[in-house]
């Protein structure tokens, strides 16, 4: 399933990042439910601190192939200081988690996986996401590693590698457009470049080059560090909070449920569900979720009866914190949550 927000009976108002401070809203009529298929998180605070991080990916865990050409039945060439790969029509919103390109290599080289983002299928293509690898000799598809980069339903895309030292590559003639997961592809890309540049034009090449795009359709929050902190430099840790404002005056009967996991994720006090009937201003630790592992799990949450138990009124400016605190970034520390 692709991510999403659902709680029944309660009025979803929105979500914010960092913060406490509440945005102004108005009341609609419960239930209202809000998801995350446009892997967008809206109503956000920007964090005080600029090294945390919460993001929409892709789940990881769930994952398909898309195969683009066949390199075994397609011609050859070779070269050093290229750069190729396919521009794409974005139909569904969905994450790259990874990409491949088969390559000759009779020497080590540095293959540079690329993707590029554009509003117009003509217009100029940004570097939007890259990844390095160190690809020594043999004849194989070569695998960029964990990208995960959003690729936005009405976006354009050029997806491709960049290397340097002579390497023989695969590419059809006039096939596209060739059907994905996710859209199709529109025409191929060919320039002797490398490193890859920040930003290209459109293409009409009718060139099509072999690739594999592991691609994850279902998409998560996920919160972690963008740093990589060690003792030497500060081990500085910042604390993520998602926060869903909620109006829960008068309901006597409120339940939250959702799935959760971490990676590697050290138990902080910072961490886990929290509740606000105050709008923010005092938090509750509703359960630290001290047992989430790399595996999905799923929680139920008695809101009403945890109010009860603190002395607390549910209220219309409840908030309810979905939090993180660690120093390193996914995979070797952080948090996801789904189907909320």
């Amino acid at each position: 399933m692709k991510i999403k927000q659902w709680l029944f009976g309660l009025c979803i108002m929105g979500w914010m990042m960092g913060s406490a401070v509440m945005p102004a809203f108005s009341v609609p009529e419960p239930p209202i439910a809000k998801d995350f298929e446009s892997g967008s998180l809206n109503s956000l605070i920007p964090l005080s601190s600029t090294e945390g991080r919460i993001t929409v990916v892709g789940d990881s865990s769930n994952v398909a192939t898309d195969l683009v050409g066949d390199q075994n039945n397609a011609a050859g060439s070779s070269g050093g200081n290229r750069m190729r790969g396919n521009y794409y029509q974005c139909d569904e919103t969905v994450a790259l988690y990874k990409q491949s390109m088969h390559l000759g290599r009779s020497q080590q080289t540095a293959v540079t996986f690329v993707v590029y983002e554009s509003n117009t299928s003509g217009g100029t293509y940004s570097l939007v996401a890259s990844n390095v690898v160190n690809a020594g000799t043999g004849t194989n598809l070569v695998q960029s590693g964990e990208i995960n980069t959003l690729l936005h339903a009405g976006k354009y895309y050029l997806i491709g590698a960049a290397w340097d030292a002579s390497s023989t590559y695969r590419y059809y003639g006039s096939p596209h457009p060739v059907a994905t997961s996710f859209g199709q592809t529109l025409s191929g890309y060919g320039n002797n470049i490398h490193p890859a540049p920040q930003t290209t034009s459109g293409s009409t090449s009718t060139l099509l080059y072999p690739q594999q795009l592991i691609i994850a359709d279902n998409l998560v929050a996920r919160l972690d560090d963008s740093l990589n902190d060690s003792v030497g430099n500060g081990y500085r840790s910042p604390t993520n909070s998602l926060n869903m404002v909620v109006d829960l005056a008068g309901y006597s009967e409120v339940y939250l449920s959702f799935r959760y996991r971490d990676s590697q994720d050290e138990q902080d006090p910072e961490d886990g569900v929290f509740l606000s009937t105050d709008g923010g201003n005092n938090y509750f630790l509703i359960d630290g979720l001290s047992d989430s592992t790399l595996t999905w799990k799923t929680k139920v949450l008695d809101l009403a009866a945890f109010a009860a138990t603190q002395g607390l009124t549910l209220s219309n400016s409840s908030v309810i914190r979905f939090q993180q605190k660690d120093n390193y970034g996914w995979p070797s520390d952080g948090r996801e949550f789904d189907d909320i």
